[in-house]
């Protein structure tokens, strides 16, 4: 599992996971989607307006925030570089693997760790921080998300680059506490949803 903050260009309307019968105003709606790689509900890079987050147990993340929990963001453990396997040596290391008994005692204590060194944690989080507040400012929208999961695609049955989008997202804000503390991940009092822009890719492919 993978869970990433990040900013989205597109807001989705809220949707079950179950089958929905659609109005047409919905399926209208759906047409107006972009459904190309410039999107990145569809099409997910890891640029400043992302920050990767170490934490596997994705039910338990999602519970604490429903419940009103915030959780400070902290930048990973400063003796653990990032280097080109970090992603894939935390998917596979067990549940009672050192790193993954650090996070999980961070998550009780209300801290989660950013896979990021202490100076890219803050620029990230303040560049999300005010891009989501003029979102809001200036079109009343929340643009930003906290995916959990994301789906690795590819556009035809040959091709070699993968592309990843977001499977659930749930609508969350940035609190900005004092510099010393920096940056509070809470939700907003809005329902998660699943990536409607994924399922009509996936419905009209």
């Amino acid at each position: 599992p993978y869970t990433t903050l990040f900013r989205s260009v597109v807001r989705e309307r809220p949707v079950e996971a179950e089958s929905v019968v659609y109005t047409k105003q919905q399926m209208w709606e759906r047409k107006l989607l972009d459904l190309t790689l410039r999107n990145t509900l569809l099409n997910f890079r890891m640029t400043r307006a992302a920050m990767p987050m170490l934490y596997a147990e994705l039910g338990d993340l999602e519970d604490a925030l429903s419940e009103g929990r915030e959780f400070q963001l902290l930048a990973r453990p400063q003796d653990w570089e990032k280097t080109e396997r970090s992603t894939e040596l935390f998917q596979s290391v067990s549940k009672d693997h050192p790193l993954n008994l650090l996070l999980k005692e961070e998550f009780a204590n209300g801290r989660l760790r950013i896979d990021v060194g202490e100076r890219d944690l803050y620029a990230s989080a303040t560049h999300l921080y005010r891009s989501a507040r003029l979102s809001l400012e200036e079109n009343g929208a929340n643009t930003l998300y906290l995916a959990m999961g994301l789906l690795k695609w590819y556009e035809t049955s040959v091709s070699e680059l993968p592309r990843y989008a977001p499977i659930i997202l749930i609508p969350v804000e940035l609190v900005r506490r004092t510099s010393s503390s920096g940056y509070v991940l809470r939700a907003r009092d809005e329902e998660p949803q699943i990536n409607v822009t994924l399922l009509e890719m996936l419905r009209q492919d």
